[in-house]
């Protein structure tokens, strides 16, 4: 790593904050910012529990908007403030950011997500506006211009069709109202159709019912209706900054200089991002936005992805603890360990490495970041991603690193 990378962060900090699970009012002895951070909310959100814009496209893994909160207000943030969410999933950092006017930028690769992550903060669209552009996606209106007529272009239902149709329509329109409609499309795809059993929860296997364009009109017009109204609630905060960029965090490049750095990175060989929304995702990159690739293609890019490009080299900026676990995975009996495991492993280090180097360079030199990390396994071996943070963090010349990890038995240790 060349001598920026290393110089730009010294002053700023890193708490680093493992496993998912943290009990309300457990107390926190952080070396520095103990006084902010006494008690904080759970950082796992439950789908169960989510309302108003927090409920739209709920993200498999993240973390609750009670989480968010916490944290803001404990880091007396304000208007003049930049918060950043490298890892930007569905938006929740963004969304709590400019409830409070903090403004806030997000990266996300995962299309789906990115769709929904902005439509969730297009709280300056006019319902006016909304009704005329609907009515350009009436089924009767949208046949005379568009409709998909050859016969290899057909899908798995009219309904499909409608909406991939529509989908273009949409990509007409600029600014926040093409998101907006875009997640609205997508999530009408979602209920229109019916899902098979699957032995991962991450990946459902969902597939288009047969149905109407009408019915998928009737349908997209009523969620129309109950996210407008969602979004008007939030008029007052419609002009603070909040914007969540179409970006991979990996090579980024970024010209600001944030705050506050609040994100938790993909999980390693857990959870596929790109699948756990798969049909969306195949109908967004067929409509060819955010970007024209192969959903194969797009999951090759994924931090943690199961799938195996050009495999990098261990570098020692990963410190000692990742060289132990590659180790380990290297000599594990197990069958494929060495010849596929250690490969993705490998991977999941290099980008996960690169990424903090790229926060380090985003913060201000007095700044802070929260990371929400936890453990993985191969096997029966752990892969303790705190620590292993926690020393690329201090190669990367982060000024001080505190980590708060909760035990089985519910006990919080921090060093």
């Amino acid at each position: 790593m060349n001598s920026t990378l290393v110089q730009v962060p010294h002053a700023s900090e890193i708490v680093v904050k493992t496993e998912i699970r943290v009990k309300d009012n457990a107390n926190f002895d952080f070396p520095s910012q103990s006084s902010a951070f006494r008690t904080i909310p759970q950082a796992k959100s439950s789908r169960h529990r989510l309302d108003g814009v927090h409920a739209w496209l709920p993200y498999y893994a993240g973390f609750s908007s009670d989480f968010v909160s916490s944290i803001l207000n404990r880091l007396s943030l304000d208007a003049s403030s930049i918060v950043f969410d490298p890892f930007a999933g569905c938006g929740t950092t963004n969304v709590v950011c400019k409830s409070l006017s903090v403004p806030s930028i997000g990266l996300e690769l995962n299309p789906v997500a990115y769709v929904a992550a902005n439509a969730k903060l297009a709280w300056d669209l006019d319902r006016s506006e909304i009704v005329q552009e609907l009515k350009k996606l009436n089924p009767t209106k949208l046949e005379a211009r568009n409709w998909i007529q050859a016969q290899d272009q057909r899908g798995p239902s009219e309904a499909f069709d409608y909406l991939f149709s529509a989908g273009h329509e949409i990509l007409q329109s600029h600014g926040s109202i093409r998101c907006f409609l875009l997640a609205i499309a997508v999530e009408t795809l979602r209920k229109l159709s019916v899902g098979g059993e699957s032995t991962n929860p991450t990946w459902p296997k969902l597939e288009p019912k047969s149905a109407k364009a009408k019915t998928a009109y009737r349908v997209f017009s009523k969620i129309v209706s109950e996210r407008v109204t969602q979004i008007e609630k939030h008029r007052a905060n419609a002009s603070c900054r909040a914007e969540v960029l179409y970006a991979d965090a990996v090579g980024f490049d970024p010209d600001f200089k944030a705050d506050a750095v609040l994100t938790s990175p993909p999980y390693l060989n857990r959870l596929d991002y790109v699948m756990n929304f798969a049909l969306e995702n195949s109908y967004l990159l067929k409509l060819g936005f955010p970007v024209a690739m192969s959903i194969d293609e797009l999951r090759g890019k994924m931090i943690g992805t199961v799938k195996i490009g050009d495999v990098p080299s261990t570098s020692s900026e990963w410190g000692g603890t990742s060289k132990e676990v590659l180790e380990g995975i290297k000599i594990h009996p197990s069958r494929a360990a060495e010849t596929y495991y250690l490969k993705t492993v490998l991977q999941y280090f290099d980008r996960l490495h690169k990424c903090i180097c790229m926060v380090g360079r985003s913060l201000k030199n007095d700044g802070v970041c929260l990371m929400v990390v936890r453990s993985s396994y191969f096997k029966d071996m752990e892969v303790p991603l705190a620590l292993i943070v926690e020393e690329m963090a201090a190669n990367a010349g982060f000024k001080e690193i505190s980590l708060v990890r909760e035990d089985g038995s519910g006990s919080t240790t921090s060093h």
